[in-house]
């Protein structure tokens, strides 16, 4: 059986084979994620703690049963600068290595964006709403691990593979974000966003023998932030996402965070698949808070009826912010 569910998953992306599936990472934790996902919002760490650096590190493991399914890693860096006006200055870098069967992925990407808010200065206290527009731009190596599909190609009655195949092809994401305070002295707050972060349909053509076929991807982003104390507060997000000949999927989160350093959420996507996470917070040891680390832990059990053959999921964040 988890032969079977391996050759699915490898087929699900060489799109040569004409199935189509979610090509980019997906992740449970996504507001960590937020740079690749939209280039122009806003990483939580400046805009909810104040942090203008920020550092991180990722690693998902899906279907821990499934011997070839998807594998993510991603290092970031990122860097908010206030001008003193209305017009901010975003950049980030990440680099992703992103694994499913025989078949993984290597991105370098760097972000730019502008941020144009309605008073100067950008943290909710002194802005009321603000726009954002970002790009991203790296390149991306494609690597087959050729042997393991020397099998799959026998089958199919095709030619013998090579030893190992690898081509490097160029990307670009755009997006747009916008947030809005609720009014008043409350500090209440909705966060809206629209990006394309795989923009470039290329066709990844490898002398072997098969296409990768690269399709846009089309996300929607969304939260409402309520603030119930100076350290606590709570949140609703979500994630949209479509691609061509996929249906629509969603993700909703519902995150509490209970005290300075401690928070926890539940999620549930449209395929009914439940999450929970928890994370914490270390503030450095002087009292100016010069420096903070946050991990962050998610959980994703597979439905009872597969949950032997597939196993469940996990990711693990941490972050380094430096105000």
């Amino acid at each position: 059986m988890r032969n079977i569910l391996s050759i699915i998953l490898v087929l699900s992306t060489l799109l040569t084979f004409d199935l189509n599936s979610q090509q980019l990472p997906l992740f449970t934790q996504y507001s960590e994620y937020q740079g690749i996902i939209n280039p122009a919002a806003v990483n939580y760490d400046f805009f909810q703690d104040g942090y203008p650096l920020a550092f991180g590190t990722s690693i998902r493991q899906q279907w821990r049963n499934v011997p070839t399914a998807p594998k993510t890693m991603l290092l970031r860096g990122e860097y908010f600068w206030e001008t003193g006006n209305t017009f901010n200055v975003l950049s980030g870098g990440y680099v992703i290595n992103d694994q499913v069967g025989y078949i993984s992925t290597t991105g370098i990407f760097g972000r730019i964006a502008i941020v144009k808010t309605s008073r100067s200065g950008f943290r909710y206290n002194a802005s009321d709403n603000g726009l954002s527009v970002g790009l991203l731009g790296g390149i991306v190596q494609y690597r087959v691990d050729t042997p393991g599909l020397q099998q799959i190609a026998v089958d199919k009655g095709d030619q013998a593979l090579g030893n190992r195949a690898t081509l490097i092809r160029p990307d670009v994401g755009i997006g747009i974000s916008y947030y809005y305070k609720l009014g008043g002295r409350s500090k209440d707050y909705i966060f809206l966003g629209l990006s394309v972060p795989q923009v470039l349909g290329l066709t990844i053509e490898f002398p072997e023998g098969f296409d990768i076929v690269r399709t846009p991807h089309y996300y929607a982003t969304g939260s409402y932030f309520k603030a119930l104390s100076k350290y606590t507060h709570f949140e609703i997000t979500t994630w949209v996402r479509k691609v061509k000949s996929v249906p629509v999927s969603l993700d909703v989160v519902a995150k509490y965070r209970f005290h300075q350093s401690i928070w926890f959420g539940i999620g549930m996507n449209s395929v009914r698949h439940v999450s929970a996470e928890f994370g914490l917070t270390f503030d450095s040891s002087n009292y100016k808070h010069d420096h903070r680390y946050k991990l962050a832990f998610s959980f994703n059990p597979f439905g009872p009826s597969y949950r032997g053959e597939f196993g469940d999921t996990f990711e693990v964040n941490l972050s380094y912010m430096i105000n």
